[in-house]
């Protein structure tokens, strides 16, 4: 039986639309699981229910604007990052080249989910809570009714702190979001990553 736990509260973080090219920011409210589990939650009085995927929840808090409107910092959403099932090998894992993926690939290091990583791979609530990272900021669909419904962070707009440090991470990071930027802003990334 899966456990039951109540949906977090909306009033915890907002729910407007934003959109920012790259911002760093900041995970809290770390909650980390690793079977399904059943939420819980109320709407026009009626009570309901639904099974969750395993994965990370947290609260995301947009700490500093680097590229776009200043206004939204310090504005928070909820984020979720779900595991994906094998059936192969009946069982829930974090796989490469996924949203839950990436961040634990800049979390952890490049790498640490390949097969051939010797690394050892243990996930634990602590190594996400107050984690900081640069991120992009995008509009997040319901996906049954395409309405905008808030924010999350773009699947592969993830990005270590200490990568501008290493100038071809740093250029990989500025040529994942220049495509989709107006030309004036490519100054601006490039002087913030540091390249």
């Amino acid at each position: 039986m899966p456990k039951v736990e109540k949906a977090p509260a909306a009033a915890k973080a907002t729910d407007e639309v934003t959109d920012i090219p790259m911002a760093k920011v900041i995970l809290s409210d770390a909650e980390l699981t690793f079977e399904p589990t059943t939420v819980e939650y109320e709407k026009n009085g009626e009570k309901r229910s639904f099974e969750q995927d395993p994965g990370l929840n947290c609260k995301t808090i947009i700490k500093e604007v680097l590229v776009g409107d200043k206004e939204h910092e310090g504005k928070s959403f909820w984020q979720r990052w779900r595991m994906k099932y094998n059936k192969e090998k009946e069982c829930w894992e974090v796989r490469e080249n996924t949203s839950y993926g990436n961040l634990v690939e800049v979390r952890y290091g490049k790498g640490i989910l390949s097969a051939d990583d010797p690394r050892d791979l243990i996930l634990e609530e602590e190594d996400f809570e107050d984690f900081e990272l640069y991120a992009s900021v995008v509009p997040k669909k319901n996906p049954q009714t395409d309405k905008l419904i808030g924010s999350m962070l773009k699947w592969d707009g993830v990005h270590a702190i200490g990568s501008a440090s290493d100038p071809q991470v740093a250029q990989g990071a500025n040529d994942a979001i220049a495509d989709e930027l107006p030309d004036d802003h490519e100054e601006q990334i490039n002087d913030k990553l540091g390249i």
